[in-house]
């Protein structure tokens, strides 16, 4: 923990955040009134069960836009435990705890205590919302395309894949800008491709989550689009956009293959990639009784396509079961399966991924 403390620190002075100067969890509340934002907060079940109760009620009402709700109630009932209760509820509960890390830095206005209650909790996306929100739009630090590097590389993002930490930084510097072409410019502040188009994914997450919650207008000028237009990165596009875009024109899976082979190539493997990422639930859900469902899904277009699709189906699963992500891959046969595996085993993020070659166009080459 002091280890963590030092290096934590001297990211704070860095990126010009605010940190405390005690350990997270260094006392308890002091009164009943005081918000407990350390590591050794109090956990769900010490919660009354009338607010147990109360949140429970809010949060399913809340739908997408659930922040409001976190403002709401993490001063009563602590992070620890709200984290307790989304890690309980749901599968992976990365949607949810985007919301509630962006809360918890503004409340607390302190990056090492939040990111050290934030952990690798709800498959990172605490982390996420922490730091989208410290360095994001009102954040106390408005200029990190310089420090991107540095911020990855410390000691106080250990705990999480690099990979996973250029996420985050995509969705704070379009939460920063409010930009899309200058936020996805910005990720060429990563020397290597791999963390570079990870950096992309986080902003077209954030992109597709103010659509989803109408904090923008959806006034795209075509169904597909950004994804259109992305040169480097399209299959960061696909990957975060395909469900939107399928929810908005009403398209139906053979749709979607159809509007995929249409494509140029790496467009094309990028629009797979989205296709098996949007349908990765309804693999897990028919597994039991169609054990090559996954093959079956991911048997359009040319063999990079496949492993495209594969790849979007399972890197995600395998935070929501690795073992059911193993047992997807038993469908298929030779270099694929291999792929497969290689996948369930490893999940997102991998800076040394083989097939990365399909995610990035010839004009970003693998090398750097």
């Amino acid at each position: 923990m002091q280890k963590l403390m030092v290096f934590t620190g001297a990211l704070c002075v860095l990126l010009a955040v605010a940190c405390s100067e005690s350990p997270a969890g260094s006392g308890g509340l002091e009164s009943s009134e005081t918000p407990d934002y350390s590591v050794d907060g109090i956990g769900w079940n010490e919660v009354s069960e009338e607010l147990q109760a109360a949140f429970v009620e809010a949060h399913q009402a809340a739908g997408v836009d659930d922040r409001p709700v976190f403002e709401q109630y993490l001063p009563a009932i602590g992070p620890v435990a709200l984290l307790d209760y989304l890690e309980a509820t749901y599968p992976a509960c990365h949607g949810q705890a985007h919301s509630l890390g962006k809360e918890l830095y503004r409340q607390s206005q302190d990056l090492m205590v939040s990111l050290q209650i934030c952990g690798t909790r709800c498959t990172g996306a605490c982390m996420h919302g922490v730091v989208g929100e410290a360095l994001g739009e009102g954040g106390m630090h408005q200029d990190i395309s310089g420090r991107m590097e540095e911020f990855c590389a410390s000691d106080a993002m250990a705990v999480h894949k690099r990979g996973n930490c250029a996420h985050a930084i995509g969705h704070a510097l379009l939460l920063n800008s409010r930009d899309l072409g200058y936020a996805l410019e910005a990720c060429d502040g990563y020397q290597l491709p791999a963390m570079r188009y990870y950096c992309a994914t986080g902003v077209y997450m954030q992109y597709r989550d103010w659509l989803r919650a109408g904090e923008i207008p959806d006034d795209r000028p075509t169904t597909l689009y950004p994804c259109d237009e992305q040169e480097l990165f399209p299959a960061a596009c696909y990957r975060y956009m395909m469900s939107f875009i399928q929810e908005g024109a009403d398209l139906q899976g053979q749709e979607i293959i159809a509007i995929c082979l249409n494509l140029p190539e790496q467009d094309r493997r990028g629009c797979f990639h989205g296709f098996g990422s949007t349908y990765r639930f309804g693999v897990m859900n028919r597994l039991e009784s169609e054990p090559d469902v996954l093959r079956q899904l991911c048997i359009h277009g040319d063999l990079a396509d496949q492993i495209m699709c594969v790849e979007g189906v399972v890197e995600k699963m395998v935070d929501y079961d690795p073992a059911v992500a193993l047992q997807a891959c038993g469908g298929l046969s030779g270099e694929i399966r291999m792929i497969c595996e290689d996948a369930a085993r490893e999940g997102m993020y991998r800076l040394d991924k083989p097939t990365l070659k399909y995610y990035v166009s010839s004009d970003n080459p693998e090398e750097g």
